[in-house]
């Protein structure tokens, strides 16, 4: 079979005068996207040496798109050196807008992509003359595939102006905004249209993560996981330092975490990064005086000299397995442990100290789980 079908008419007359011309495409189908495809672009001059060319696109079953771009072009439109030299100053403005698109499995998986994907995006681009400054606003609505089990809806908008490259985050689910982001990196836009990418690695960057006590069950059902009823997360992740050099913190709180008849009143996470290492901790509490205690120091670049102190008294290690993979889930038992690590390279990394874990429960696959244990 063909990679295409369809019918595709074009004109295209250059002169010294001016440059006119379009392209029809009526019911071209392409295996990866299922649905037949009507095209038409337009260019037309609209004054001296600029011309604009138009997009229209519509797919059936799935929605339409448009867009526009007008350009300088060289006043001998057929000396290719004239059409080399052009830069992002060449471009005179841009924009690209689409209806609220739908998609569906059969179409995600021919894209090839490894799970179906379900869901409403809408996309709307806007570009200023020189690309001085561009802006894109991506809308999601309802999207569900892969691990999301649940419908979630984001809102991402990304801005590029005088001051760098900016962007916001939102995510939420059932109407409740659960996660918001921003990051915003300091670069010059002359620079980032010459080098590219490489212009962000020395770029100043400031982001931050935020979660305002959102309910714990509603995160985790998202990826279809059930076994929290109660409790919220609060989180705040700030990010300094440059693109490729990086500095952080992150502080996260888990309140009233309940899991069958287990609770974990608190557990605190707070964890900072100064480029070179890497210091955190974490303290639990529980309803029936159930504590523990983790404090980490690491450095990523010599992962020998890492070290790390667990101690917990009395501490039930249902509500964290309900938290970990899903490997984890069914595990419990109470635990006392004085634990110290020294490295965190596999072949020399060495623990030392005591564990007791009463009433244990074992998650081992296939083979079900272990009960009523001992670790000692």
């Amino acid at each position: 079979d063909p990679p295409a079908t369809g019918q595709l008419d074009a004109l295209l007359a250059l002169s010294t005068l001016e440059t006119t011309g379009w392209i029809r495409g009526r019911g071209i189908e392409l295996a990866a996207l299922g649905a037949p495809l009507d095209v038409d672009v337009t260019i037309a001059p609209v004054a001296a040496g600029e011309l604009t060319a138009t997009l229209a696109m519509s797919m059936t079953g799935v929605g339409a798109a448009r867009g526009e771009v007008t350009v300088r072009v060289p006043g001998r439109p057929f000396d290719l050196m004239a059409w080399a030299a052009l830069d992002h100053r060449a471009i005179l403005g841009a924009s690209l807008r689409t209806d609220e698109l739908e998609i569906d499995g059969d179409q995600t998986m021919r894209l090839g992509l490894p799970d179906p994907w379900r869901g409403r995006v809408k996309l709307d681009v806007e570009i200023a003359p020189s690309i001085a400054s561009a802006t894109a606003t991506v809308a999601l609505r309802r999207v569900s595939g892969g691990p999301i089990a649940r419908p979630v809806d984001a809102d991402l908008v990304a801005v590029l102006d005088a001051d760098g490259i900016a962007a916001t985050l939102g995510v939420g689910v059932a109407g409740r905004v659960l996660l918001t982001a921003e990051a915003r990196a300091a670069v010059d836009v002359t620079r980032l249209a010459r080098d590219r990418l490489a212009a962000l690695r020395d770029a100043p960057l400031e982001a931050s993560i935020a979660m305002d006590e959102a309910p714990l069950a509603t995160i985790l059902g998202v990826v279809a996981r059930r076994e929290v009823t109660s409790g919220t997360l609060t989180a705040a992740v700030r990010l300094a330092g440059t693109v490729t050099a990086p500095t952080g913190t992150a502080e996260l709180a888990i309140a009233e975490l309940g899991v069958d008849q287990a609770m974990l009143r608190t557990l605190r996470i707070d964890a900072r990064y100064d480029g070179r290492t890497l210091r955190g901790k974490a303290r639990g509490t529980q309803d029936d005086g159930g504590r523990l205690a983790i404090d980490v120091r690491a450095r990523p670049a010599d992962l020998g000299t890492a070290r790390a102190t667990v101690t917990a008294a009395r501490f039930d290690l249902a509500p964290l397995a309900a938290l970990g993979p899903t490997r984890f889930l069914g595990g419990a038992g109470v635990a006392d442990l004085d634990l110290t690590l020294r490295g965190a390279a596999p072949a020399t990394a060495r623990v030392a100290g005591t564990i007791h874990v009463a009433d244990a429960a074992i998650p081992m696959g296939a083979a079900g789980t272990l009960r009523a244990g001992t670790v000692d």
